[in-house]
């Protein structure tokens, strides 16, 4: 509240920054609900207004005016925060900054965030911008939170290749786009060359992951992109080592340090952090041609910051890695688990002296020196186990990481280079096995907890007329002879997979795991019935089932295979059959697994007891 006025958003009285009889500027808070009408009632002297509905969205773009009449000239500045006018217009290529509102959420910055009512703290916003001046593209620097100001922005953006004159100036977020009628005068200066070096704010990146640093971090012998625009008056690439400090009239100095090129372009120049500058110095990275010096961008310089070249050579997709032979590891020749591939990296700072070649210098090949700091790689969520971490031999600025791939399942895997607490970005890399498809071998120990269906045919002496014989068939269909059974699935080579699977719930069809349907035709030998003759095919088979219900199930598959031998072993308590008698029984079987698939051929040995009650006896 200011004086007697009062603004009422939804529940919640929100911030004001300005009060008159015909206008108030307030804040619409962080919290407000978005994308559905909320009522807003002005208060003033305790007496309320007319209600009316507001629709709050999580951007809403408008552009500062010199007039604060939300028309004619913006508010915009250049990088010396003087305002852009008709004395002071802005120039084609040069950067400015356009006072805007309505940009929404950020993210916080050094741990600050944004709140509703709190000034600014040079916070990112949440959706970044884009921009256009006089319908023509501008690229966008940078969207941040104003520094000790309540709900303003700070739009920097490049002025693109327009006419001389007024232009009109729109931001747009997140699909909503400011009123087209502020506009930024553009014309030429006496003071200053349009084509001017320019590094974009917060545009020096990794030259291998080319990622955004929060904290503008780079390595001694680094090679870092620098991105802006007049940063050279052509394209040209060093012929090799000793790198040159000159390109096309191009330069570079990084903490007054004349720095190594690789590469220079009008939007682009490829450098090296030279060796001399220690860990932990705060630089600043200069630009200059022969039409003027840029701004300066600056630079922390650290033990390590690591980032991993990747095959499209833009710091995504699949890492630049290699087999011993000197293979590139793809899709088509992937990494295999226990292999030693290397990596190539940038960014692993100073080396030692190695008994081949001296210690590594600005501008220089690198000739195998391995690299004080240690570094760590994961793959795919595991640790891999380093083998070397060296200078590589022939080229400037890059490294060399070798390490063991881990045991991990086949398919791509994100890789991540760690050393001196930084990490690289994520990277792809394939891994495979040393078979097109894991291998699989069953060991199977059934031990005795089993489903199975037999009809018992025999004959057996009448009790009724001695000497005669009568044939008797008893059908039962449920063998139990413990707890569980257990299913192990484990790899051979490689990857090992392996699983459990407790057998249990017969009671309940949905939980049904293991079928055995085999022997036929039994026969007496020591009051024991004992088959031996296997089922038509059609029957003869060996079934696991993983989707019944159980407490623990590590392993989903169905698989079929015929029993090539084996035996069921039955006791009897008298020679003949009566319902309610108890079946006491061993049985062991042979399976053959084809080699088709996962799984090479191979034989199993199953095998347990079983009791079972007669459910029906018929004559």
């Amino acid at each position: 509240m200011i004086g007697n006025s009062a603004v009422l958003l939804g529940d919640s009285f929100i911030p004001l920054l300005f009060v008159s009889p015909n206008q108030i500027n307030a804040q619409v808070p962080f919290e407000t609900p978005t994308n559905g009408p909320s009522q807003m009632t002005v208060w003033v002297g305790g007496q309320p207004s007319a209600t009316v509905f507001v629709t709050v969205r999580p951007t809403a773009p408008g552009v500062f005016t010199a007039n604060s009449s939300g028309g004619g000239a913006a508010l915009v500045f250049n990088t010396a925060n003087r305002l852009i006018n008709s004395t002071n217009p802005a120039q084609i290529g040069q950067e400015i900054q356009v006072l805007t509102t309505g940009l929404g959420a950020t993210i916080s910055a050094g741990g600050v965030a944004l709140v509703t009512g709190g000034p600014g703290g040079d916070q990112p916003t949440l959706f970044v911008p884009t921009a256009s001046i006089g319908g023509t593209p501008a690229a966008v620097v940078s969207a941040r939170a104003v520094s000790g100001q309540v709900g303003q922005y700070m739009v920097r953006m490049i002025v693109p290749d327009v006419p001389v004159g007024d232009h009109v100036v729109s931001i747009t977020s997140d699909g909503r786009s400011s009123r087209a009628s502020t506009t930024v005068r553009v014309g030429l200066s006496e003071t200053s060359s349009p084509i001017s070096p320019l590094i974009f704010t917060g545009q020096v990146l990794n030259g291998a992951s080319l990622a955004l640093s929060p904290d503008r971090t780079a390595a001694p012998g680094s090679i870092i992109s620098i991105f802006g625009s007049n940063l050279a008056s052509g394209s040209a690439v060093s012929a090799g080592a000793p790198l040159p400090r000159q390109l096309l009239g191009t330069s570079v100095t990084i903490g007054n340090i004349p720095a190594p090129l690789l590469l220079v372009s009008s939007g682009q120049i490829n450098a090296q952090v030279p060796f001399e500058i220690q860990p932990g110095s705060s630089v600043n990275i200069v630009v200059r041609t022969e039409n003027g010096i840029s701004r300066a961008e600056p630079l922390q310089v650290v033990t390590a910051a690591p980032g991993i070249y990747t095959v499209d050579g833009g710091g995504a997709g699949s890492v630049l890695a290699f087999h011993a032979n000197g293979t590139l590891v793809g899709e088509a020749f992937p990494a295999l688990p226990g292999e030693a591939i290397s990596i190539l990296v940038n960014g692993m700072g100073a080396t030692l002296t190695s008994a081949t070649a001296g210690t590594l210098a600005s501008g220089e090949n690198g000739g195998g020196q391995t690299t004080i700091v240690s570094a760590s790689v994961s793959i795919g969520g595991s640790v891999a186990r380093v083998l070397s971490s060296v200078a590589e031999i022939g080229a400037v600025g890059r490294y060399r990481i070798t390490v063991s791939v881990p045991d991990l399942n086949a398919g791509e895997k994100a890789v991540v280079v760690s050393a001196a607490g930084k990490s690289s970005q994520s990277a792809g890399l394939s891994v495979g096995f040393l078979f097109p498809q894991p291998p699989t071998f069953f060991q199977a120990n059934l031990a005795g907890s089993y489903v199975a269906s037999f009809g018992l045919k025999v004959k057996s002496p009448n009790p009724a007329a001695a000497g005669e014989e009568i044939e008797e068939i008893a059908f039962f269909n449920q063998l139990v002879g413990g707890a569980g059974c257990t299913i192990a699935i484990a790899g051979s080579v490689g990857p090992t997979y392996s699983g459990q699977v407790h057998c249990q719930d017969y009671s309940n069809p949905a939980s049904l795991i293991a079928i055995l349907m085999a022997f036929k035709d039994g026969q007496f030998v020591d009051n024991k019935l004992i088959f031996t003759i296997r089922q038509p095919a059609g029957v003869n088979q060996f079934f696991y089932v993983g989707s019944g219900a159980s407490p623990t199930r590590t392993v989903t598959a169905t698989i079929a295979a015929p029993i090539t031998g084996g035996a069921v072993s039955i006791d009897f308590k008298r020679p003949d059959f009566a319902v309610g008698d108890s079946i006491v029984g061993t049985i062991h079987a042979t399976i053959a697994v084809g080699g088709s698939g996962t799984t090479p051929a191979q034989s199993v040995q199953l095998g347990g007891s079983f009791v079972t009650t007669i459910t029906n006896v018929r004559r």
